[in-house]
């Protein structure tokens, strides 16, 4: 079993979500423990996502789960509140 982390490109993520809100899920729970390692690529994941919602005109119900040190970021705490 191999116990390395997996990663998404921002972008594929995001293809997720277009196909989730398609079927009519406006509501997420995201667990991500491993976030820290890529700011820069969650940053644009929210940045795409907060376009996505804003193009579509849907609004997302999404809780995500993330390490404390991730909430130290104050400019990322921005991105997810966008």
């Amino acid at each position: 079993m191999n116990d390395a982390p997996r990663w998404i490109s921002p972008e594929r993520f995001l293809d997720q979500f277009r196909y989730l809100t398609s079927l009519g899920v406006r509501t997420f729970f995201v667990v991500d423990d491993r976030v820290e390692e890529d700011l820069e690529g969650a940053r644009r994941f929210f940045s795409l996502l907060a376009e996505f919602s804003r193009e579509k005109k849907i609004r997302l119900d999404i809780t995500v789960q993330i390490r404390l040190m991730a909430a130290k970021d104050e400019d990322f705490l921005k991105h997810m509140k966008m």
